[in-house]
């Protein structure tokens, strides 16, 4: 279930079916725009992919692309933090995974956090 990324429990977890070769996941704003200074990602396993793209929104419909990471970090850290090199206003945010790893398992995230100026 996608809630699981936002109900305050890190062991409850999102994950992409199995079989999915290209996921992705969003969180949109119920209203407006924020201006968003980084994501806090909590219990990240996303082995099956080496690299994910950040996109942001700001109307639900157009994504503007932000970057591309490394998963490498989220893998070893469980807990990590992607920052902005400035704050981007927007009303969503989504994380799409680009690049296979080639090693089977699973492209999960247990919370998402959004923070704002």
């Amino acid at each position: 279930s996608k809630d699981a990324l936002y109900d305050g429990d890190p062991s409850n977890e999102w994950y992409a079916a199995y079989s999915d070769t290209a996921p992705w996941v969003t969180g949109i704003l119920k209203n407006g725009t924020k201006k968003f200074n980084y994501i806090l990602f909590k219990s990240a396993d996303m082995k099956t992919f080496s690299e994910v793209e950040i996109f942001t929104t700001q109307d639900g419909t157009t994504w503007t692309s932000q970057g591309v990471l490394s998963t490498s970090y989220f893998n070893t850290e469980g807990s990590a933090v992607v920052r902005f090199l400035s704050p981007i206003e927007a009303k969503g945010i989504k994380i799409a995974a680009v690049t296979p790893s080639g090693i089977s398992g699973f492209f999960g995230i247990g919370e998402l956090t959004f923070y704002a100026e």
